[in-house]
Formats: C-alpha cells, structure tokens, sequence
C-alpha cells in the first residue's frame, strides 16, 4: 500500500496534482480542492499522506496534507452513502474544525454545502460521527504526533487542555472553532475558548 508520497509538484489542476518522487515517478493524486490551491506552484516539495481506493473500473489514489485529513476521509467514506467523491468535497468545501462543529451542533446545512451532498446524507455524517467525535480527535492527534507534523499544534493542544478540564471532544472541537485565529497561541485559544463555553 502507499502510505506517503514525497516529491516535487509537476503539474496540478483545481482537484488533483501530479507528483514527481525523486526514483522519477509521476503521482497522480485527486486532493481537497483548497489543498490544489495551497501547495504552492509548479516545482514546490510536498509530502503528502495518500489513500489507495480500488475499485473494478478504476485506480484512484488520493492525497492528503495531514494525518488527520486523512483519516476524516476515511471515516466518511466507511458511512453508507458516502463514497470518496462525497467526502473530497466535504473536504474540499470544510476545514476539518468547520466539519467537527457542524457534526458536534447538528449544523446539517453547512455539511450539504459541499457539492453532491444532500441532507439526507448529511444527517447520515452527523448521525454516524457524533458517537465517535472524542475517539477520532484522541487517535488523529496521536497519529499527528507520530507523523511529527501536526496540522495545527496550538489548536490541537488546545482542544487536548479543554478535554483535560472535564469538557467532550465536540465541546472542545467546537469553542476552539469559534475563536480560532490565524497564529493565536495554544494559551490564547483556551481563554478564548473558556469564555466561549461560559456565555
């Protein structure tokens, strides 16, 4: 199985990107359209953690930028109904803090927001994942710190010294989601957090 691809980027389009490994091997990857558009241009080194999906009419491999992007596709597209095209474009359509609130609040319509996703299959998502919400975030930020590349430490420390304080993963996922801020520190994110949760 391919577990990770790391290599310099060939050529892209809005949903995919071509890998070039250095044994001189082009990767074609279907990746989150916001991953398309960050990963820099032609020429950039990326690392990316991949999934291999086959089926009778195809070989698709998918990349991911984080161990936990990753094993949110994974979750979702282990949910009848949901098949890997419905969960890149959740994924494409919401940051991973965006889909833990919308599962943790019920917030059905933000899910269907991505496109090919209806509500009813949105309520599906939210059904199936609200049971496995502190599992997931436990196991995600496990394999986060395993990879050595966390997507976002402070929030992920953050959500870890919210749980330690008595409050669920969902409550946790759910305040830092409302208060995050591009650089705030892991200390910022719990006092922001902390005044969320009192109101």
């Amino acid at each position: 199985m391919i577990s990770m691809i790391q290599g310099k980027i060939v050529d892209r389009t809005t949903e995919s990107l071509v890998v070039m490994t250095e044994a001189g091997i082009g990767f074609e990857l279907s990746v989150p359209s916001s991953l398309a558009v960050s990963a820099g241009p032609t020429g950039t080194s990326v690392r990316l953690y991949t999934y291999l999906h086959v089926r009778e009419d195809a070989v698709l491999l998918f990349g991911f930028e984080s161990q936990e992007q990753k094993a949110l596709f994974l979750k979702l597209i282990a949910i009848s109904g949901v098949g890997p095209k419905a969960a890149m474009a959740i994924l494409s359509t919401l940051t991973i803090q965006e889909f833990f609130g919308a599962v943790a609040t019920n917030d059905a319509k933000s899910i269907t927001r991505a496109p090919g996703v209806g509500k009813k299959t949105a309520e599906r998502i939210i059904l199936e994942m609200r049971g496995q919400l502190d599992t997931f975030i436990e196991s995600a930020q496990q394999a986060a710190v395993t990879a050595g590349a966390p997507a976002d430490a402070a929030q992920a420390d953050a959500v870890q010294a919210l749980i330690s304080l008595g409050y669920t993963g969902a409550e946790a996922l759910t305040a830092i989601s409302k208060v995050q801020e591009p650089g705030l520190k892991t200390e910022d994110l719990i006092l922001r957090a902390l005044r969320q949760l009192d109101q």
